[in-house]
């Protein structure tokens, strides 16, 4: 799926660098509000792939001697279909409003994981040999590390996963020390 956030502003001084003129009539202008603009941004969902991966070769260094570290995370064409049907979405809200649509077209603006959270990595089960995490974010092969950011869920859809990072935080962190005191950690 996907989501838009969506703003409306006026353009402000930064419009004169486009604007034709110079001197005292364009500092005049730029003094007058500009036109209200309104930006569709939409947020594709990546959906987990075995293509998308991070992996740790332990048999290069960087120059702190730590494991070199590749993250390999590509769009596919689920993805790339999604945001050209979000654009063409928006594209018909826009016109219904009266408004003069201005697009660069369908696309992404960076790689996965520029501007939305991005999943995966420490993925939670039950089973160690196709996951990481345990159903209460520890790590299979360090029980005294928990993960608790975006790593150990596969996707969260389009939406912005704070509150549910939060909650697993609070969860992890009651466990730990629940562990701790009957001396399990």
């Amino acid at each position: 799926g996907y989501s838009y956030a969506i703003n409306a502003a006026r353009r402000g001084w930064s419009r004169g660098a486009s604007m034709p003129g110079i001197g005292a009539a364009l500092k005049l202008q730029l003094r007058q509000p500009g036109e209200w603009v309104t930006r569709f941004a939409p947020s594709m969902e990546c959906l987990p792939r075995k293509e998308n991966a991070v992996t740790v070769n332990f048999n290069a260094r960087d120059r702190y001697g730590l494991p070199l570290t590749r993250i390999d995370v590509r769009w596919s064409d689920n993805e790339r279909k999604g945001i050209a049907h979000a654009h063409v979405e928006a594209v018909r809200m826009l016109s219904l409003l009266g408004g003069t649509v201005q697009s660069n077209g369908p696309g992404f603006d960076g790689p996965p994981g520029w501007a939305i959270h991005e999943m995966g990595g420490t993925c939670m089960g039950h089973d160690p040999a196709n996951s990481v995490t345990n159903a209460l974010n520890q790590l299979h092969d360090a029980p005294n590390v928990f993960v608790t950011d975006g790593a150990f869920m596969n996707s969260c859809g389009d939406r912005n996963p704070s509150l549910t990072y939060m909650a697993f935080t609070a969860r992890a962190a009651a466990n730990a020390v629940g562990m701790l005191k009957q001396g399990q950690l």
